[in-house]
């Protein structure tokens, strides 16, 4: 019969089983993960992936006077690692467990055959089979792996979007570095600034986005040219929050005075309302001095200089995630803000309104120019009205009967001095009143109406007249060349023969005076020879009338008697009735002027009293002649008769 176990025997071997499984597997982690006592160097996952692109055996040293080298294999098989300087040795190696149950097989050489600026020449053989698995030439200079910088912190730069780094270099080197700095924020990517044989311990990040947390961390590798190496490890993060404009939050400084300066900030967007602090620092000085709080939460006020730029700085609080604020440089001669104008009322005169106001109590009355903005009862809207002027008052048309809101504000002109418009004054309530004068504006419009339609009636009337005279029409040319044409076709009708046409100019002919017996005798002589032709007596007698007319037609007879007889044709007669040769019995005798009619001579329809002399160059008065009534006669003949006779 088969004997039974006892249930709780059973349960007792269990727990036993269990518990030396658990022992050992706490053993056998504490190998693997750990670093065990007995090693002299131990490597973690992060310094082991420095070394990714580095040839086996991978090398370093982190203080110059150390060297050790290592190579990752499976622990099946035993490896020999040997180096020489000028002997050639046998290095011992240890064995360090990693994860996924990988191992490293390390070598740490004494610190007695350390060399610098001399090469190591390394062997990596398998044991058993002597065969070269790793060789290697590595000088010791070139593979140094630094600890990462330490105390890495940012501070402010006193700018917006700017965040000053600072860290600790390593200790163990005296000679240039070169440092990689990682960042990032919540709106931008991850970035990293490169800085190259620096010795300094601060750097500047600039384009950063204002309020957001930055997050930055650094690494370290010898920069010099006689050190050569490995990047090292990053270093721990160090985050702040970056500096924003001082527009951010409203902050507004200003003096109203030129003596003390005021600044105001709002609340935040957020909701949230920490204790802020207001610092300020002059241009001269390279401190920030804190302001003292007043009785508001959101102003401070502190003594300015108004010879030096300010700046202001606005804090949340100590801590690393602090919110800063910072404003620009300003001067107090720029930065003005008045108290608004006071005492503001007005003056009517139907709708025309005077405003009155007093300035603001300051010395800066005459550089301030007002604002000024009104509003009807009723209406959200406001019309402003600036005036560039330092005067106090102005005028205003406004409608007749309304109801309006007036303020005013002031501001300096720019000119000497710059700053804000002050607040807005109280409202001044302005009543139009609705007077006969504001009857007779509203009724302009009609009035003027009424005048045009006047005017357009009565140009109505004159219209054609006036188009008339402006468009003067085009005339009808067969009415107008009617009459024109008879006429033309009038004068251009065949005319009688006996009218003559042309007329023709009557050439003027040389009359010649001669002595009368040489014109008698000629003619006498010529009137016997024509009656010796013709003895007929009637015949004689008209021919005798025809020659003696002919005979006188081209000559003048100078008579010298004192009786004129009957003119014949061409007989002159002297105007003064004396001969050059008479005496003066003769200038005092009269003139008897006698016709006989015994004489049958046939006298022309034209009888010649010819009158013509020629005028004297220089009339002398011995040659002064008188006619019959006793007028003096300037003009003579070119042959005077008395002259010939007296010659004779």
């Amino acid at each position: 019969m088969e004997q039974s176990t006892p249930v709780h025997d059973m349960d007792l071997r269990l727990f036993s089983y269990i518990l030396s499984t658990w022992t050992q597997v706490q053993i056998w982690s504490g190998v693997a993960f750990g670093c065990q006592p007995n090693l002299a160097v131990c490597l973690s996952e992060k310094d082991i992936s420095l070394f990714d692109a580095d040839e086996n055996p991978k090398c370093f040293t982190r203080t110059m006077k150390d060297f050790t080298c290592f190579w990752e294999a499976s622990n099946e098989k035993s490896y020999d690692f040997f180096y020489k300087n000028d002997i050639e040795k046998k290095c011992s190696l240890t064995q360090q467990k990693l994860e996924n149950r990988r191992f490293l097989h390390i070598c740490s050489l004494p610190p007695s055959d350390v060399y610098l600026y001399d090469s190591t020449n390394i062997r990596v053989v398998e044991g058993g089979t002597n065969n070269t698995v790793y060789s290697r030439s590595a000088n010791v200079e070139d593979l140094v792996l630094l600890d990462p910088p330490t105390n890495v912190s940012l501070h402010l730069s006193e700018e917006p979007g700017e965040l000053l780094v600072t860290w600790c270099a390593p200790s163990v080197l005296r000679t240039d570095m070169q440092y990689e700095i990682q960042y990032f924020s919540q709106s931008m990517m991850e970035r990293i600034k490169l800085i190259k044989h620096s010795r300094s311990s601060a750097y500047k990040l600039d384009f950063l986005h204002p309020g957001e947390v930055c997050h930055v961390q650094m690494r370290v590798m010898p920069g010099g040219y006689s050190l050569k190496g490995h990047w090292s490890e990053w270093s721990s993060p160090a985050s702040a929050m970056v500096p924003q404009w001082a527009a951010d939050i409203d902050l507004l400084c200003h003096t109203s005075d030129l003596r003390n300066v005021q600044c105001r900030w709002n609340k935040r967007r957020d909701g949230e309302e920490p204790s802020y602090t207001l610092f300020y620092k002059f241009s001269h000085s390279h401190s920030w001095q804190e302001c003292i709080p007043t009785e508001s939460a959101n102003q401070c006020i502190f003594y300015g200089e108004q010879s030096s730029s300010i700046r202001v700085n606005l804090r949340t609080g100590p801590g690393p995630h602090s919110c800063s604020f910072f404003s620009d440089s300003f001067t107090m001669n720029n930065c003005i803000k008045t108290e608004p104008p006071s005492k503001l009322h007005w003056q009517g005169e139907g709708a025309r309104v005077h405003l009155l106001w007093e300035p603001p109590r300051c010395n800066l009355s005459t550089h301030l120019i007002y604002q000024l903005r009104y509003s009807s009862w009723g209406e959200s809207g406001w019309k402003l009205v600036t005036l560039q002027s330092s005067k106090t008052w102005t005028s205003l048309d406004l409608q007749a009967g309304v109801q309006y809101s007036v303020q005013i504000q002031a501001k300096p002109n720019g000119s000497i001095y710059n700053g804000f418009w002050s607040d807005w004054s109280n409202s001044t309530i302005v009543h139009v009143p609705t007077g006969t004068g504001n009857l007779v504006a509203a009724g302009i419009p009609f009035i003027l109406l009424f005048i045009a339609v006047l005017m357009i009636a009565s140009f109505s009337k004159y219209a054609r007249k006036v188009k008339q005279l402006l468009w003067p029409p085009v005339p009808n040319l067969q009415k107008v060349l009617e009459g024109f044409l008879t006429d033309i076709s009038r004068q251009y009708q065949s005319s009688p023969i006996t009218i003559k046409q042309c007329y023709e100019d009557i050439p003027a002919s040389v009359v010649e005076i001669v002595s009368g017996t040489e014109v008698l005798g000629s003619g006498k002589a010529h009137k016997e020879g024509v009656l010796a032709l013709f003895p007929n007596p009637e015949l004689e007698a008209k021919l005798a009338e025809e020659y003696a007319m002919e005979a006188y037609s081209d000559y003048v007879t100078l008579n010298t008697q004192n009786v004129f007889p009957c003119l014949r044709s061409n007989e002159y007669v002297p105007g003064d009735g004396r001969s050059l040769s008479a005496g003066p019995e003769v200038l005092q005798r009269g003139f008897l002027c006698s016709c006989d009619t015994s004489q049958n001579l046939l006298l022309p329809s034209t009888e010649i009293l010819n009158h013509s002399y020629l005028l004297l160059a220089e009339p002398a008065e011995d040659l002064a002649f008188k006619d019959s009534r006793g007028l003096s006669s300037r003009y003579t003949n070119l042959e005077h008769p008395a002259l010939h006779t007296s010659a004779d």
